[in-house]
C-alpha cells in the first residue's frame, strides 16, 4: 500500500530528491543502526544525516511535508 504513495511522491519530487528502498531483512545492520523496530519505515536524509523518521503507514499529505521540509 505504501509502494503506491510513494510512487506518487517520487515522480513529484524526482529532480530533487533521491528515493532508495531496502529490505530490512537482507540489511539487519542498517535497520540497527537506524533503530527500525516496525514496518513499514521511512527514513529522511539530508547532507547524510537522518532529519525525519515515519514507522507504520503514512499518509501522502505527512511525506510531502517532511520531505518539503527538508528542501
Amino acid at each position: 500500500m505504501l509502494n503506491n504513495v510513494l510512487k506518487e511522491i517520487e515522480k513529484e519530487f524526482s529532480s530533487k530528491v533521491k528515493f532508495h528502498k531496502i529490505k530490512v531483512t537482507d540489511n539487519p545492520e542498517i535497520a540497527s543502526k537506524f533503530g527500525v523496530m516496525s514496518l513499514p519505515a521511512l527514513l529522511f536524509f539530508k547532507d547524510g544525516d537522518m532529519k525525519h523518521s515515519s514507522f507504520g503507514l503514512v499518509g501522502v499529505d505527512k511525506i510531502r511535508t517532511q520531505i518539503s521540509d527538508l528542501l
